[in-house]
């Protein structure tokens, strides 16, 4: 049975999240590797000539809130370790949904590693149905869906989607897209397309500036300035 928490924070990537085992709670601790997490990776910076430079980190503060009053209800569902030799059992797929989540347990302890094209998708077309030029990247899942609490699309491809979710193509613009395009142009949001590469939001960690846009504009919106990411 999966266990249920609602937490007040709506994003911190690569936190690690685990069923307790005591009273359906969730524990929140940082992990020992910072690849993949949001808070540190770019800086914001004002960008309105008539303002006094100022720039700000991010950081994310997750805690525990009571049920309706929180930004996301997580599901965890706990997996049983098993004898030694027993097969693995199934990945679930963990999703975002709104303002619920489900995530399994291994989605924090045990990353997995996909093979990706090293080059963007604007340099692949010369050698399109060529497997050579790939490298293998890392990701921690708990991290990839924490993006979508704060609203970032997937960014990798699937054309064989199953039932009920939407098929995605290399080259699609995810949705934030243009949200990345208005605030940093279109080199940023190029870096965005739908591809199989080492993006946070693809398959991999790497946090890439557009990935910072949900705090740009938060950040915006609160000094009715402008601000860039660094």
């Amino acid at each position: 049975m999966p266990d249920r928490a609602a937490w007040a924070s709506p994003w911190a990537p690569g936190l690690p999240l685990a069923g307790t085992g005591k009273e359906g709670g969730l524990r929140a601790g940082l992990p020992t590797e910072r690849a993949g997490r949001l808070e540190h990776q770019h800086e914001l910076a004002t960008n309105d000539p008539t303002f006094a430079e100022h720039r700000a980190s991010v950081q994310v503060v997750v805690e525990p809130a009571e049920v309706g009053k929180a930004h996301n209800t997580m599901t965890a569902l706990k997996i049983p370790k098993g004898d030694p030799g027993d097969k693995p059992l199934p990945r679930f797929r963990s999703n975002v949904d709104g303002d619920k989540s489900n995530l399994e347990q291994r989605d924090v302890s045990e990353p997995e590693t996909t093979k990706v094209r090293a080059k963007p998708v604007v340099d692949q077309v010369a050698g399109f149905a060529r497997e050579d030029g790939r490298q293998d990247v890392t990701q921690n899942t708990a991290a990839h869906e924490a993006g979508h609490m704060f609203g970032l699309d997937d960014e990798y491809v699937e054309e064989d989607a199953p039932a009920g979710v939407a098929k995605k193509f290399t080259g699609d613009r995810p949705a934030h897209f243009g949200d990345v395009q208005a605030e940093l142009g279109d080199d940023a949001a190029e870096e965005m397309r739908n591809q199989d590469s080492g993006s946070i939001m693809s398959r991999g960690a790497e946090v890439k500036r557009g990935h910072y846009v949900p705090f740009l504009q938060a950040v915006e919106r609160a000094t009715s300035k402008q601000w860039t990411v660094t």
